[in-house]
């Protein structure tokens, strides 16, 4: 993954004693140890938290290069699911991976995912795409976060969820707490 010389400057070079979970490594050595990992066991599929978060600009780009070389540059897409992030973090995500990144929006309270973005993406002409909730799973609402009401297309508000799926522990209008703009049908090309 073009980072010989980062390996070669631990203590051992490829020698070097990892321990147990890669104690002994920085978060940083960790994660060049699982792209090299991933690079020679050429997964179908790969699933990755956070992938690049401990990995300074610089040896991200020499990972990139890298990537260009070895299939996994077949990648379709990336999904990420993830809290709140900035445009330019998925634009640099989306060139990193040379795929779409697309974002799978739920919460771990409701222990489930109610939106997704669509073939657009998480980035559409440099902004933000659009999350479409999946309305069979459960009830969304979006509501001005002072007085409760819902808000009008076009405004902010705060995301409150009741589920259909949860029999035992159903949720009734969960407050998310995430800030969400509501989009009228049809904003967005996908239909």
């Amino acid at each position: 993954i073009d980072c010989l010389d980062l390996i070669e400057s631990l203590p051992a070079s490829f020698q070097t004693e990892v321990g147990e979970n890669g104690c002994n490594l920085s978060l940083g050595q960790r994660q060049i140890v699982c792209f090299a990992r991933a690079m020679l066991a050429d997964p179908r599929i790969l699933i990755l938290d956070e992938a690049t978060s401990s990995i300074d600009i610089l040896t991200e780009v020499r990972i990139q290069h890298a990537l260009k070389r070895f299939s996994l540059r077949r990648l379709k897409g990336v999904f990420i699911s993830t809290g709140s992030y900035p445009i330019e973090w998925a634009v640099r995500m989306q060139e990193f991976w040379g795929a779409p990144l697309y974002d799978v929006y739920g919460t771990t309270q409701i222990g489930t995912m109610f939106g997704a973005t669509c073939e657009q993406g998480v980035v559409r002409g440099g902004k933000r795409g659009c999350v479409h909730f999946i309305d069979q799973w459960a009830l969304l609402e979006v509501i001005n976060p002072q007085t409760g009401a819902p808000v009008a297309y076009g405004e902010e508000g705060d995301v409150v969820v009741t589920t259909f799926n949860r029999i035992a522990t159903p949720l009734i209008r969960f407050r998310h707490g995430d800030r969400v703009r509501l989009l009228p049908p049809g904003y967005c090309p996908c239909g």
